[in-house]
C-alpha cells in the first residue's frame, strides 16, 4: 500500500508523518527501531499514487505539526535532512526572500526587474556574505542596509560592462 501515515504517542497526538510505498513493511522497522508498539500506534493518513508522495507527505507534516512539535525535524536519518531543506523552513530563506524583495524594489537602468538577475554594484558580495550568515535582526544588518545605500541596482550583463569601463578608463 502506497500513502502516507502517522506515528502517534498513546494520548493521540501526532508526533512522526511519513511516506511509503510500502506503509504496513515500514510501520514494522519503526516498531523494530524507534516507536515501540506499546508507547505508539500507527495511523494511515492517505493512500497516493508514487509521484504524489512528497507533497502529500509536506501537506500532513505541516497541518499536524511534526516538524516543530514532532520527530520529523529531530530525526537524523538522511532521507528527512533532505524533507527539511526541501521544506524550505529555515532562516536562510528568510535571508534569501529578504534579500531578493530588496532587489525587486528598483529595476536596472536597462529594465531588467527580475531579482535573481539583480545585483547590488559594487557591494553585492559583501552583502550576500552578511545576509546569509547573520539572522535579519543581527546588528550587521545595519551595516547591510548602509551598503545597500551605497549600491546601485545592476543586473548582471549592466555590472559586468560597469566593471569594463572602469578597467578601461583607469588603464588596467
Amino acid at each position: 500500500m502506497i500513502g502516507i501515515y502517522a506515528i502517534k504517542n498513546k494520548k493521540g497526538v501526532p508526533v512522526y508523518v511519513g511516506q511509503s510505498k510500502g506503509i504496513f513493511r515500514r510501520w514494522a522497522t519503526h516498531e523494530l527501531n524507534d516507536y515501540p508498539s506499546t508507547k505508539y500506534t500507527f495511523e494511515i493518513l492517505e493512500t497516493c499514487e508514487r509521484h504524489e508522495l512528497i507533497s502529500k507527505e509536506k501537506k500532513w507534516i505541516t497541518q499536524l505539526d511534526t516538524y516543530y512539535n514532532g520527530d520529523n525535524k529531530t530525526n537524523k536519518r538522511k532521507r528527512v535532512r533532505i524533507k527539511r531543506q526541501s521544506m524550505n523552513i529555515d532562516g536562510k530563506d528568510k535571508r534569501r526572500r529578504w534579500l531578493k524583495n530588496e532587489l525587486s524594489k528598483t529595476p536596472c537602468p536597462c529594465g531588467e526587474q527580475q531579482p535573481h538577475r539583480l545585483m547590488f554594484y559594487p557591494h553585492h558580495k559583501k552583502i550576500r556574505h552578511l545576509n546569509m550568515r547573520y539572522g535579519l535582526k543581527h546588528t550587521s544588518r545595519e551595516e547591510t542596509n548602509r551598503l545597500i545605500t551605497e549600491s546601485t541596482v545592476m543586473c548582471w550583463n549592466c555590472a559586468a560592462d560597469q566593471k569594463e569601463d572602469l578597467s578601461m578608463f583607469l588603464g588596467l
